[in-house]
């Protein structure tokens, strides 16, 4: 009978020890697996908690942007139709469409029967300017001999100094044609007219239109079109259409952002310079035209771009780094708030503006909240997991 009681006290505490084992391997599970609630939350271990990295919700100082679509062109105010100061037939051409060009580089050049007749003028001028003033040299020697009478002498002078003024008033002539005085004194020396007139540029810049100036093309000052157009490419303007519901946020001055999509890494500066006196009826929308500068000449004409404007400043709003907002299968858009680091709660947030790696919290976090960010998809993840 003993024997019975101690073989049944052994087989108690032997299965007492299994037991145990049993719910110890139970509360090693449980610990090792994160711990949740019913407000969303989610517990992690020490060795998971080592890859979510938190920081504080901060106060950040937003810009209010409005963005529009438009496009790249020429800067028709540094932009020359060059057109001939005299009516001719082109003669020669020393530039192609797309040329760089300095200010006066000649462009074309044109036979003027006007220039062939300034010359021709400059000529005989000259030629009576030299005759007269021989003549007052021997008017004035005949005269110190007594040998000429003073009205005679009085003429002589009278008529070298007509001729003077003619010789100079044909030189200023030809200077207006964009004769040299190197040329001009040429001419004189050769007794050569040349009817040849060179049209050079007025500017700095690039030729951005070629309108078929071929020799033997007859052309006059002012009729269009003209034989080809120079522009200052170091500006250019961007034409954006802006919705009518934001053309009160748009003044004269303010500067611009512009995006080019085909050239990926830059950003241009640029100051809005006019803006539209009327809304297009079908567009619902107003032309903004905004100088750009381009130095680099990277900007051609027709490019597609966008341009952000900033119309006011919104101070001490919530925020927190892009990669603490998570996107749920819904939509909706979660934070993962923390007080130790271990302890996440899920909080559903509304988002506002998008600027310096932060997003504007409209609603759902305060300012000195502790958030996960690097590392917030990984709770998320964790969080699906458990609750499946």
């Amino acid at each position: 009978m003993k024997k019975i009681a101690i073989t049944i006290v052994v087989l108690l505490l032997v299965a007492l020890t299994r037991w145990l084992e049993h719910n110890n391997n139970v509360v090693t599970q449980v610990v090792a697996e994160p711990q949740r609630s019913n407000k969303e939350q989610i517990l992690l271990t020490e060795s998971q908690s080592k890859f979510v990295k938190v920081k504080p919700v901060i106060d950040y100082d937003f810009q209010a942007n409005k963005e529009a679509v438009g496009s790249i062109a020429f800067n028709d105010l540094k932009t020359i139709q060059v057109f001939p100061n005299y009516a001719g037939k082109i003669h020669r051409i020393f530039v192609k469409l797309g040329d760089t060009v300095k200010v006066g580089q000649p462009l074309y050049a044109i036979d003027s029967p006007d220039l062939l007749q300034a010359e021709s003028t400059l000529i005989a001028s000259a030629a009576t300017k030299e005759l007269s003033s021989k003549a007052l040299v021997r008017a004035q020697a005949l005269f110190k001999l007594k040998a000429m009478a003073e009205k005679d002498y009085q003429q002589a002078i009278s008529d070298q100094q007509t001729a003077e003024g003619a010789y100079q008033s044909a030189i200023n002539n030809l200077k207006i044609f964009g004769k040299t005085d190197t040329e001009i004194q040429l001419m004189i020396k050769n007794k050569k007219a040349d009817p040849e007139l060179i049209v050079r540029s007025p500017i700095n810049g690039q030729v951005i239109t070629f309108n078929n100036p071929a020799p033997g093309a007859y052309v006059q000052p002012g009729t269009p079109p003209a034989p080809m157009a120079v522009s200052d490419i170091t500006s250019k303007w961007m034409i954006a259409n802006v919705a009518e519901s934001d053309i009160s946020t748009i003044k004269l001055g303010q500067s611009v952002d512009v995006k080019v999509p085909s050239l990926k890494d830059l950003h241009f500066k640029g100051v809005v310079s006019s803006i539209g006196a009327q809304v297009d009826i079908n567009t619902h929308s107003v032309l903004v035209r905004s100088d750009i500068s381009d130095e680099s000449n990277s900007l051609i004409p027709g490019m597609l771009s966008y341009f952000t404007i900033t119309t006011g400043n919104l101070k001490g709003f919530p925020a927190v780094p892009f990669e603490s907002v998570v996107r749920q299968g819904d939509g909706t858009l979660t934070v993962w708030v923390t007080g130790n680091g271990r302890l996440f709660e899920k909080r559903q947030v509304t988002i506002g503006l998008q600027q310096g790696g932060n997003y504007q919290i409209l609603s759902g976090l305060h300012s000195g909240e502790m958030v996960a960010t690097q590392g917030a998809v990984f709770v998320s993840h964790a969080y699906d997991m458990s609750t499946e």
